[in-house]
């Protein structure tokens, strides 16, 4: 009998302290939620190792793709995604340890910029976003370590900074 009514009273004291911790955690946030992702993504590569005493020049990859890296030095300088209709998709440039570095540029299909992220050392740094006008509807910097998200003033014009 007193093993039945441990049991019952132990799970009910265990299932209170959990509700306890869970109430003590941050929210989630849709915001949260997209500075993680955006962190996580950083670490994934757009382009693949390349061979050992590559010259200088232009390459698509695969051959006939959608990419077009430019080599110097035996390493990537800048990098080209493209639409299916031959436009840029996105603009990628390196430093010389190979990390994206500097301000990416994404398009879309009709050639309007529409995203501006900064990297350091292969670290988002700063988002922009601007609408179909051209006008820079948000601006934040980036603490991928913190996980966080500062939103900038954007001048009342939307011009670009």
């Amino acid at each position: 009998m007193q093993t039945q009514l441990f049991l019952p009273i132990l799970t009910v004291l265990l299932l209170a302290s959990c509700a306890a911790s869970v109430r003590n955690l941050p929210a989630l946030t849709a915001e949260n939620e997209e500075s993680l992702r955006m962190c996580e993504k950083q670490h994934a590569r757009i382009l693949p190792p390349l061979p050992e005493g590559l010259p200088d020049g232009e390459y698509r990859w695969p051959p006939g793709g959608d990419r077009q890296v430019v080599i110097k030095n035996g390493r990537p300088l800048q990098l080209e995604i493209f639409y299916p209709n031959g436009r840029v998709r996105t603009l990628h440039s390196y430093n010389a340890q190979g990390e994206i570095e500097g301000w990416s540029h994404g398009y879309l299909s009709d050639g309007t910029l529409r995203l501006r992220l900064l990297y350091r050392n292969g670290t988002v740094t700063r988002l922009q976003a601007y609408n179909r006008a051209g006008r820079l509807e948000k601006d934040e910097i980036i603490d991928c370590a913190a996980r966080t998200r500062t939103p900038v003033a954007v001048r009342p014009d939307g011009a670009k900074p």
